[in-house]
């Protein structure tokens, strides 16, 4: 058995390991080009207005950190844009909304493709359908989460019995 303390360092190590993994995904994702502020200021505020439509509060809903760093786009840009590219292709896969909207970051190389990806985000935030299949899509999932949150049922006491004379 283990002691509160050796469970505590358990603990601690295993967020570590996971800190370590998604700063790990995140580099292999980050957007590397000839980027400017300005280029990334557009980004950042289409990512802005798309975000309220993922039930953030408006808090979470904003862009925080550097935009811009050696060439690369921030990290809360890149975490926030990842979630939304992720969601406006499945909705391009799902016929939610039209091919020519699908997002692909390989592409992303200047202010130009970034004003590009703006656009197309904006609009996806402005379109009735996707925002319908957003909100479908994020109830399914808390859904989802409270099945898995809720206790195993447990036999009540005629159940018990049953259980037992079952088994012998």
């Amino acid at each position: 058995m283990m002691t509160p303390v050796q469970s505590e360092e358990m603990v601690s190590e295993a967020i570590d390991r996971a800190g370590m993994v998604e700063k790990q995904f995140m580099d292999a994702q980050k957007l590397v080009g000839d980027f400017s502020e300005v280029g990334a200021k557009r980004l950042a505020s289409a990512v802005e207005a798309m975000l309220p439509h993922f039930d953030m509060d408006s808090a979470a809903a904003k862009v925080s950190g550097e935009l811009v760093a050696d060439g690369a786009l921030g990290e809360d840009l890149m975490r926030k844009l990842l979630y939304i590219v992720d969601a406006v292709n499945d909705a391009v896969d799902d016929s939610v909304l039209d091919a020519e909207m699908a997002c692909d970051l390989d592409t992303i190389k200047t202010d130009q493709d970034l004003t590009y990806l703006a656009g197309k985000i904006r609009k996806a935030a402005t379109d009735k359908q996707f925002r319908r299949w957003l909100e479908e899509e994020i109830e399914e999932q808390e859904n989802e989460s409270m099945e898995d949150q809720a206790p195993a049922a447990q036999p009540g006491g005629d159940d018990v019995d049953a259980l037992f004379m079952a088994r012998m």
